[in-house]
């Protein structure tokens, strides 16, 4: 099976913020991101409501943990953002947001 290959950048103008999502053959893609955009790459994968996994998306477990996608040692895993930790992707989960759309989860 091959995964679609696809992106997103989140840009920071200096009148809004955007999330811009693209594929490689996409035309102008960089005329659409700015210099200090953050791409995050698709991992192929969809959560339990059938939404596209990214790097950067945040899952909150049952303890009301907060998890982070990110791309390690050549595999996107999830990343514990309160505790050292980290476990396999699965798409019986539920993401409820990006760190960058929605930076206030982050917060204590």
């Amino acid at each position: 099976m091959e995964r679609e290959i696809k992106f997103r950048c989140w840009n920071e103008w200096a009148d809004r913020n955007e999330m811009v999502y693209f594929t490689l053959d996409t035309a102008m893609i960089f005329e659409n991101c700015t210099t200090n955009a953050k791409v995050m790459e698709y991992t192929g994968l969809k959560d339990k409501n059938g939404t596209g996994i990214y790097e950067g998306d945040i899952h909150k477990d049952e303890e009301n943990m907060l998890w982070e996608v990110i791309f390690d040692k050549g595999m996107f895993i999830l990343e514990n953002m309160e505790i050292p930790g980290r476990q396999f992707i699965t798409e019986d989960i539920e993401y409820i947001g990006n760190k960058y759309e929605n930076a206030e989860m982050l917060e204590d």
